[in-house]
């Protein structure tokens, strides 16, 4: 990585309707931040007011590439996506890079939320592994740990919740297109009101840090191949 880095600038007149790719489903909201300015798409996608913390940093990689460096504490709350729930399915998605262990020499542990709607879903790393959990019949139930990620490379994670029959879903979870954990639950989908947050969870520990290329939220589940080809 280049020694070189600034203050991560945002031309808003410039910001672009973004294709994901070319063979997805639209997301409902996402953010690509591998270039100059921030490029966001989806009906729920709202132009970033960066929240506590310092806009995040460019970082320029050796090999060309781009990304959003975030401090722990900077975290984003589109205001549109109250609305949005996974109670009919979801797809979450991210590419980043954990620069630092969950737990490092001293025993220190990060607790690194990446989508964060409380009561409803949310994904992050926890000491423990990647940790995915859903709120159902108004409480969480999963608290599922899949292998924790790799440090120090960008790393494409991957959720897909679907429902099966009233009041079940099945989850599947991805590292870098490979199955990592699956499982069921039953339960009643209640959805809320309360605010999609990005790289912030409860406060205090659930904070990311780290790089961040591509986040997306798609309200329905991706099939293998497509999440396979984000």
């Amino acid at each position: 990585m280049h020694d070189s880095m600034k203050l991560f600038t945002m031309s808003f007149a410039m910001l672009l309707t973004m294709v994901w790719t070319a063979n997805a489903q639209a997301p409902a909201l996402a953010y690509n931040f591998t270039g100059k300015e921030i490029v966001m798409g989806g009906r729920f996608a709202a132009v970033p007011e960066w929240q506590l913390g310092k806009a995040p940093l460019i970082r320029v990689s050796d090999d060309g590439s781009w990304s959003a460096g975030l401090e722990r504490r900077t975290f984003l709350e589109p205001p549109t996506a109250n609305s949005l729930h996974g109670d009919k399915g979801l797809t979450l998605f991210a590419e980043v890079r954990f620069n630092q262990p969950a737990t490092d020499e001293h025993g220190n542990h990060s607790y690194d939320m990446i989508f964060f709607k409380d009561k409803e879903f949310l994904l992050g790393r926890s000491p423990k592994g990647l940790y995915f959990n859903l709120a159902l019949n108004g409480d969480w139930v999963l608290h599922i740990s899949a292998p924790l990620p790799p440090v120090g490379q960008f790393t494409k994670l991957a959720v897909v919740l679907s429902k099966t029959a009233e009041e079940q879903y099945t989850y599947i979870l991805y590292v870098d297109g490979k199955e990592v954990a699956r499982g069921e639950a039953k339960g009643k989908y209640k959805t809320t009101d309360n605010p999609l947050r990005l790289f912030i969870g409860w406060g205090k520990q659930w904070l990311f840090g780290g790089d961040v290329r591509r986040v997306a939220i798609y309200d329905e589940p991706l099939s293998e191949d497509t999440v396979n080809n984000l």
